[in-house]
């Protein structure tokens, strides 16, 4: 595994050396900077729970990690890479070279945030180039997906906008408390566009929770668009059918396989449900409908209009009803997370200066108490 994990770090036994993987190099909060690999005043720079410290642009590092694992492969065994690279997730840093590139864009974040994603597009075909160079690509299946919708200008929802656009009028950038600092570059540093599609990352619309995806393994699938309705929660059970797997996890899988329907092109007829969860509310998926915000519910047919228009609950009350009863029995897991007093005291701020020890250091000590 490679690059960021985000699913846990307050000891090491979350780390993702002990989740599964043979081996971790990344970080495992949700940002860093891309030159100084801190985050909220630690550095955040790890290999399987030890500490590295190492000059160059996170994207590029990963990127060369990534490569080297597939050069050192024994190819008589199966392998399994996990890269998850964090851009073009702030904040907005890039190399000089790349950002020239883009000098006709007038807005500065998104002139960055142009460049930061053809580092991304380098990264990806380096690691395409070492399975061609290796004779592993026509022997290797390729996913990419993005996690969640492009962060726009003003696009943050209910109470961090409103707290942004309230300490700019009063400070200067950057702001002086951390934590309105951070609410701040949400609100106004993206540089993503999601049109036509409405809303970004943080809201319940399409635009902050459909995301692109790819599938690429040309023995076995031809080039084309496949307009189904497919969930992270799929992919588990789709790669196992694609290797010829039994599905053999005990628990539960949301999930279903859409081996098939990638293979046919034909989609699924019916679908399990999806349940989406964010700082403003929640929303429920039964393709093709949507409930949005159970307090004042909105229903949507995402497929003939994904633009969210045109709300149709007053046509379907029934549906409505039923949707709401599934919604509100979701199963509901422990919070883990710190208050959001604790948050805006200590916020998580991507790069910076180093005040405490570095994050695999404090993993080590939290386990000891």
């Amino acid at each position: 595994m490679i690059g960021k994990w985000h699913l846990g770090h307050h000891t090491p036994d979350q780390f993702p050396h002990n989740r599964g993987f043979e081996n971790f190099y990344g970080y495992v909060s949700g940002g860093i900077g891309y030159w100084d690999h801190n985050q909220g005043g630690g550095h955040d720079w790890q290999r399987n729970g030890k500490t590295v410290r190492e000059e160059g642009y996170a994207t590029h590092l990963l990127a060369d990690e990534a490569v080297r694992m597939i050069n050192t492969h024994d190819q008589q065994q199966p392998m399994f890479l996990y890269l998850a690279l964090g851009a073009p997730h702030l904040p907005n840093e890039a190399p000089a070279e790349s950002i020239s590139q883009y000098q006709h864009i007038e807005d500065s974040e998104r002139r960055i945030h142009a460049a930061m994603v053809s580092e991304l597009d380098i990264a990806i075909g380096q690691v395409m180039k070492a399975l061609v160079a290796n004779n592993m690509d026509k022997n290797t299946i390729l996913f990419f997906a993005s996690d969640n919708g492009g962060l726009i200008k003003n696009g943050m929802p209910g109470i961090m906008n409103t707290l942004a656009n309230w300490s700019v009028s009063l400070f200067d950038r950057p702001i002086p408390i951390a934590g309105l600092e951070f609410f701040a570059s949400n609100a106004f540093d993206g540089g993503s566009d999601n049109l036509p599609l409405s809303g970004g990352k943080g809201s319940l619309l399409e635009g902050g929770v459909r995301v692109p995806a790819l599938i690429w393994w040309p023995e076995k699938l031809s080039p084309k668009k496949y307009d189904g309705f497919v969930t992270i929660s799929d992919l588990l059970p789709t790669l196992l059918e694609a290797t010829g797997r039994p599905l053999q996890n005990p628990k539960q899988i949301d999930g279903v396989s859409q081996w098939q329907s990638l293979t046919n092109g034909t989609p699924l007829e019916i679908t399990p449900d999806y349940f989406v969860a964010t700082f403003n509310g929640s929303a429920l998926y039964r393709w093709p409908w949507k409930l949005i915000d159970l307090e004042n519910p909105r229903l949507y047919n995402i497929e003939t209009d994904p633009n969210e228009q045109t709300d149709v609950s007053q046509l379907h009350p029934e549906l409505v009803n039923s949707l709401l009863h599934i919604a509100n029995n979701w199963t509901d897991q422990p919070n883990r997370g710190i208050s959001v007093l604790g948050a805006l005291l200590d916020m998580d701020s991507f790069g910076g200066g180093e005040d405490r020890e570095p994050w695999a250091e404090a993993a080590q000590k939290n386990a000891q108490q």
